[in-house]
């Protein structure tokens, strides 16, 4: 599944020192439970953390507790997602995206299961390989990773039979671009940083273009930065986005920069996969980018910013460190509707 953290780099704290104080926790516990407690936007208290693991919770209760985007990944899963982050993928070709407990299969444009099934839409998704998808189960959906190129691997979409698709090594873009009936159309899978030259070279060649589509359909984030160096092709230089608010430190104001190219008018597409860096994104153009049109469905409401902290025995905490606000408000639970 494309699970944005929006976040600089992961970090490794060992500088977090377990209190020894804490026989009953595990080394590890101990050295979760001063992240969480240093690092978690909310800033919740060490020794009630470190009461509900002595009581019996996991690290996953805990932080669902806090939020619904804080998590614990085992070390499996922090595989699994190193090797979906690769600059090429071996694989039919899909996004999995989750939504109110359901899978959806986003196909990538130029893939097997692209062209078995399309890339405009999400489809719901019952199982890989014979298994059926469980978010909480990563065996459910490992098949993504586990095939080799010029083998098959059986997709299983609601209400069609299961169908065998070739196996292929294909590019992890997190950008393409193309054009609707003429219409120029970038599509966002996720905010990466060092893609901003490949969009400043599309956007400079769509000049004569009568409008632009912006596609954050199926785009969960990102990297906030990413996101703001893109904004800055859009935005005159020093548009004031958003802020970064963490309880307890000074907040961080994001600002674009140079570098804004000419644009025909722009359209935005969102629905209630955008999350996060994407939905800050199109409310940013709503708000700074006259003309700019807004379609399809209400976004997810995520305005949490996440980022990723190393532990000792390969698992990562994924802990929400603070709340994107604009104009004094955060968007956090209040979706962005189209026009």
């Amino acid at each position: 599944p494309t699970i944005a953290a929006d976040a600089p780099p992961t970090e490794a704290f060992a500088q977090v020192q377990p209190d020894a104080t804490t026989p009953a926790l595990s080394r590890l516990q101990q050295a979760a439970v001063g992240l969480i407690s240093a690092r978690h936007y909310l800033r919740p208290s060490r020794d009630k953390l470190r009461q509900q693991l002595e009581q019996g919770a996991t690290l996953q209760s805990l932080l669902k507790d806090l939020d619904p985007y804080s998590r614990h990944l085992s070390a499996d899963e922090v595989d699994f997602r190193r090797q979906r982050a690769a600059s090429t993928r071996t694989g039919v070709g899909l996004d999995v995206l989750f939504e109110q407990g359901g899978a959806y299969a986003i196909g990538i444009p130029g893939t097997p299961f692209a062209e078995a099934f399309g890339f405009d839409a999400a489809l719901p998704l019952d199982a890989l390989a014979g298994k059926p998808i469980d978010f909480a189960d990563i065996d459910s959906y490992r098949a993504l990773t586990t095939h080799a190129e010029g083998e098959t691997l059986q997709v299983q979409l609601a209400g069609k039979p299961a169908q065998e698709l070739p196996v292929v090594d294909y590019a992890n873009a997190p950008l393409y671009f193309g054009d609707e009936n003429g219409v120029p159309v970038v599509r966002v899978r996720q905010f990466v940083a060092g893609q901003s030259g490949a969009l400043a070279g599309f956007l400079r060649a769509q000049a004569g273009a009568a409008s632009l589509i912006v596609d954050l359909r199926f785009s969960p984030g990102g990297d906030l930065f990413a996101m703001t160096d893109w904004l800055s092709l859009f935005l005159p230089e020093g548009t004031v986005i958003g802020e970064l608010d963490t309880a307890g430190s000074e907040g961080r104001t994001l600002t674009t920069l140079a570098g804004r190219i000419a644009l025909p008018p722009v359209t935005v597409r969102i629905s209630r996969f955008t999350a996060s860096s994407a939905e800050i994104f199109a409310r940013a153009l709503k708000a700074h980018l006259p003309g700019t049109r807004v379609t399809g469905e209400a976004t997810r409401g995520k305005c949490l910013v996440q980022q990723t902290f190393s532990l000792s025995d390969g698992s990562e905490l994924v802990l929400s460190t603070g709340r994107f606000v604009a104009g004094g408000v955060s968007c956090e639970g209040r979706p962005l509707q189209p026009d």
